[in-house]
């Protein structure tokens, strides 16, 4: 018995270890930062892209949108518009939005259209933070999230306050929120802002889960010990 929960023990520890954590940057000055191609790609995606877990991928699009309040107010839904004249933008402060509109913002804003930016992964991921750039005070961020997020043209929000850093840096913690897909976008004519990068990790497996595996390491290790006595 000793034997066998020493065997878990190890195990476990091992598989605990193994859990794994990464940055998706988009800073263009920084060391492997993800090149998101320039020019009008009509909001279509492009990628995929590795995401530093090992076997998932992510796709982006951008596109434009239209909030609508409930009759008591929030929450409140938002439709894509499929927009056919949109570009990604990319610089040293991270990832924006060329929508072509008058205002001739390439950040993510919301001043004549509301931008937003779609992140799809092939697996599902622990969504940790988002680091922005290029903000002030006053912006807010608008995050969007559905089960049905693949298929789907409406998708429930929320707005997330910045939690202030230094400079023109903002930061939202989303606390390991298991997601596969989300969009980040702006809908105040004033909120303005680039998305700097990323923290994923992997999902992590529940803890029955854990036990299980444990456990059968730990067959597998008496079983090794086993034959080496016969």
């Amino acid at each position: 018995m000793k034997t066998l929960l020493t065997a878990a023990s190890i195990s476990a520890f091992a598989l605990a270890s193994a859990a794994s954590a990464a940055v998706i940057n988009f800073e263009t000055d920084e060391p492997g930062s993800v090149s998101v191609p320039g020019g009008d790609n009509d909001g279509l995606q492009v990628g995929p892209f590795d995401s530093g877990l090992t076997g998932n991928t992510f796709t982006l699009e951008s596109d434009t949108f239209d909030f609508n309040f409930a009759p008591l107010g929030p929450p409140f839904t938002i439709s894509l518009n499929g927009e056919t004249n949109i570009a990604f933008t990319q610089n040293n402060e991270g990832l924006g939005v060329d929508n072509q509109n008058p205002d001739g913002d390439i950040d993510i804003d919301g001043a004549g259209s509301n931008d937003i930016v779609i992140f799809r992964f092939s697996e599902a991921i622990a969504l940790d933070r988002i680091i922005f750039e290029d903000i002030e005070g006053a912006d807010d961020v608008t995050f969007v999230t559905s089960t049905g997020f693949g298929g789907a043209i409406e998708f429930d929000i929320q707005d997330l306050a910045f939690l202030d850093t230094d400079g023109d840096e903002g930061v939202v913690d989303f606390g390991g929120r298991e997601i596969t897909a989300f969009g980040i976008g702006a809908r105040g004519s004033n909120d303005s802002f680039r998305i700097s990068r990323v923290e994923i990790s992997a999902v992590p497996l529940p803890a029955a889960g854990w036990m299980l595996l444990a456990g059968v390491g730990g067959i597998a290790a008496m079983r090794r010990r086993s034959k080496k006595k016969s």
